[in-house]
């Protein structure tokens, strides 16, 4: 007895590119693209006007009903 479906084909694993050489001319340039981008960041992180603990301060709100 035959069946209806067939098996599903199992697809080829994808293999990792290979892994850089130490002194490689890519690996610095990979090092200084890194440190460029952890430059950018602390540079936002900079313009951030509120501390590690978040705004202190209670908010403005006036408790008004609706029409007045």
């Amino acid at each position: 007895m035959g069946s209806i479906f067939s098996k599903p084909k199992i697809p080829e694993p994808i293999m990792p590119p290979p892994a850089p050489v130490v002194g490689d001319t890519t690996t610095k340039e990979a090092a200084a693209r890194e440190a460029e981008r952890i430059r950018k960041k602390r540079g936002i992180a900079s313009t951030i006007k509120t501390s590690e603990q978040g705004i202190t301060t209670p908010p403005n709100v006036l408790k008004e009903k609706l029409g007045e």
